[in-house]
């Protein structure tokens, strides 16, 4: 499944351990895109591309890379905006991606073979705040925000590419601002809503039903979808360090599998994407940071194989709920996601 942003960056060999080792059983991450710069969002076309946004004080910016680093590219549409990676497009590698400048924020595709800009399909772009989109052969998931009041909506919204048509999955008020896309295949499109607690949730086109991931209490955030309903996602307890998991859920069978434990004082930044490596076994692409970082910069890695290597699918020890670094006042409720509002 292919998904789902103009400093130099340092490209490092070896795997880096922030924090503590991995707990036991955890699958070992190899580097992607890592240094002392902000790198997060990642996304991945095969093993030929890989994109993430970095963000280099006062400006967040997309980049892509080949994969062999023999091409490595950042882009924004317009002087003094932001841009944020999105995705590629699965039929032509074209990039999706978030172009930010003041109040304003749409969607436009960043042409890979010509190194130039389009427009994404009408109707996409509004008056309103698009932002975190991605991309399948079959749809574009995207957010679109209203500020206007405290019950103005932020909805999660998915255009069919075929019919042309718009369907709001959901929403939640502007005060509470608690909403974000996370991933479409040509079947399933993911979010994280996060209100009392974050869950994640996910559509299914072909059946027009909403499932949302099993949840023990706990926080779960940020999604990675294959094609045959497989959903990555990340549980943490109620703060960045409460151990963070990569755990994976089967929609057909209602089981959910251990994956990976973030090392010790560590947490996701922003994503994760899945894609089909050149074996057309699945491969893992995700980012994390130091809790203990107030600028909590972020590094993408990947775990190759991720289907096949994972143990069974059995859940024990769930995260602690102790005191650590939040996101702000009360309990941690996942990482706040770059874009989802004008940069001040």
């Amino acid at each position: 499944m292919i998904r789902k942003s103009v400093a130099s960056i340092a490209v490092l060999v070896t795997f880096l351990s922030v924090g503590g080792p991995a707990s036991a059983g955890s699958l070992v991450p190899e580097p992607v895109v890592t240094g002392k710069t902000d790198q997060f969002g990642p996304g991945a076309e095969g093993d030929t591309w890989v994109g993430w946004t970095q963000y280099v004080k006062p400006t967040f910016t997309a980049h892509i890379r080949m994969q062999d680093g023999a091409d490595h590219r950042s882009f924004r549409r317009r002087d003094g905006s932001h841009s944020f990676f999105g995705g590629f497009d699965p039929t032509n590698d074209d990039v999706i991606f978030q172009d930010a400048k003041g109040a304003n924020s749409n969607l436009y595709l960043y042409h890979v073979d010509t190194d130039d800009f389009g427009a994404p399909p009408a109707g996409i772009n509004t008056d309103l705040w698009e932002w975190a989109p991605d991309i399948s052969t079959a749809y574009i998931l995207f957010g679109r925000n209203n500020f206007t009041n405290g019950s103005s909506p932020w909805r999660i919204v998915l255009y069919d590419r075929a019919l042309q048509t718009f369907q709001v999955l959901d929403s939640v008020e502007n005060r509470c601002g608690c909403i974000w896309p996370e991933a479409v295949t040509d079947r399933y499109a993911a979010w994280t809503k996060c209100e009392a607690r974050c869950h994640v949730f996910v559509y299914d086109t072909l059946t027009d039903t909403r499932t949302r991931v099993p949840n023990p209490d706990k926080q779960q955030y940020a999604a990675a979808l294959s094609e045959d309903g497989q959903v990555y996602f990340v549980r943490s307890g109620n703060s960045c360090d409460a151990n963070p998991r990569i755990l994976r859920y089967t929609i057909d069978t209602d089981e959910t599998a251990f994956v990976f434990a973030y090392p010790n004082g560590t947490n996701l930044v922003s994503g994760l994407d899945l894609v089909d490596g050149a074996d057309l076994n699945d491969d893992l692409y995700f980012d994390r940071a130091a809790c203990n970082d107030e600028r909590y910069r972020g590094n993408i890695y990947r775990i190759r194989d991720v289907f096949t290597t994972v143990p069974p699918p059995t859940i024990s020890g769930e995260g602690s709920s102790s005191e650590g670094r939040s996101s702000g006042s009360g309990a941690w409720r996942g990482p706040e996601r770059p874009g989802a509002r004008p940069v001040r």
